[in-house]
């Protein structure tokens, strides 16, 4: 369960990583954000891949 939980963090940093290179810098904060849908979305996705 940790592994998961820290390749769960390890993603979101190379998301984070792929949007600021991407130059959507203000979009990386509603990407990680989990109050916008947005957010919640990603962190959806992310959990489905990760499980």
């Amino acid at each position: 369960k940790e592994l998961i939980e820290m390749l769960k963090e390890i993603a979101k940093v190379f998301w984070q990583i792929f949007l600021d290179r991407l130059g959507w810098k203000v979009s990386v904060s509603y990407a990680v954000d989990p109050n916008t849908e947005l957010g919640k979305n990603v962190r959806e996705h992310f959990d489905e891949i990760l499980d």
